[in-house]
């Protein structure tokens, strides 16, 4: 695997600023690894791994040479992921330790302040933090970050150079109250998911059995019909076959006196009747894996 060429800070600058405005976020962390060896090129060691990006041992955070490069509109790199609403962009630079509230920015009654004034007000967003631009942009999810996670919940009432815009001006409690609502609804949405998932995974749990116990049955219902069959001729000797005939001996006699049925006929017609009940029950067995009675 060949070493590639370290990129210019002009080129870092280019490729990280069009990778927010596009919300390439591998991009984004490809360019990051390539703005850290840029800046470290003489002090870090640095390998290529398998996918030709070079990977950094030692330093692990972005430093402030590239974290204060500024883009559109004279913005620095976080200001513009909240301005566009790039959330995951923007918590990949928190993780490598570029400040949500631009630390070094001066107060604004500090007594640097006077000097750098005239150049905070050359540009519209002038004393903006991350938090004005996600606010002034309503980007509701972002600005729940930003407050409960990512540290920037001091500049809420932080006013910009021209001393009357602040976060909470811009709607941030709107804004917070929005972002609790579709969280709230997101894990809602994400239970009921759950519940659902569970519900099908057990349907098709008892499907899987209730096939299985058919099947099974199906292939047993030849066996425990001729079992059945067995135990009741035990049970009812030749009783049953006695009564058939007393009756159905009579009423023949009565009907037609010249003709009447011998005992071994009587015999075969009631083990006929007895394999065909039989037969009808197994064939309900084999159908619905239960017995009716």
């Amino acid at each position: 695997v060949g070493w590639e060429r370290v990129w210019t800070l002009e080129e870092c600058k280019s490729k990280l600023f069009n990778c927010i405005r596009e919300g390439d976020l591998p991009g984004f962390q490809r360019a990051c690894i390539q703005a850290i060896r840029s800046s470290h090129a003489s002090s870090t060691e640095v390998t290529p791994s398998s996918s030709r990006i070079l990977t950094i041992r030692r330093e692990q955070t972005l430093p402030p040479s590239i974290s204060n490069l500024t883009g559109p509109e004279n913005l620095r790199l976080m200001s513009y992921a909240c301005k566009l609403g790039r959330l995951y962009i923007a918590k990949h630079m928190y993780k490598l330790g570029v400040s949500t509230r631009i630390p070094d920015q001066p107060p604004p009654h500090s007594s640097s302040s006077t000097a750098v004034e005239p150049l905070q007000r050359s540009y519209p967003y002038a004393g903006w933090t991350p938090l004005h631009h996600a606010c002034a942009e309503e980007r509701f999810m972002l600005v729940s970050w930003l407050v409960t996670e990512a540290g920037a919940y001091g500049d809420c009432d932080r006013e910009a150079s021209d001393g009357l815009v602040t976060p909470r001006s811009l709607g941030l409690d709107r804004l917070l109250k929005t972002a609790k609502r579709v969280k709230d609804s997101e894990k809602i949405l994400k239970i009921r998911q759950i519940e659902r998932k569970r519900e099908k995974e057990r349907k098709r749990a008892e499907e899987v059995v209730q096939n299985a116990r058919r099947k099974k049955q199906a292939q047993n219902w030849s066996h425990r019909l001729q079992i059945e069959v067995e135990r009741e001729a035990k049970s009812m000797g030749d009783g049953l076959e006695r009564w058939f005939e007393s009756v159905w001996g009579n009423l023949s006699a009565e009907r037609e006196r010249h003709y009447a049925m011998s005992r071994e006929e009587w015999g075969e017609l009631l083990e006929a009747r007895r394999v065909l009940a039989r037969a009808k029950k197994a064939i309900v067995l084999s159908k619905h894996g239960t017995s009716k009675n």
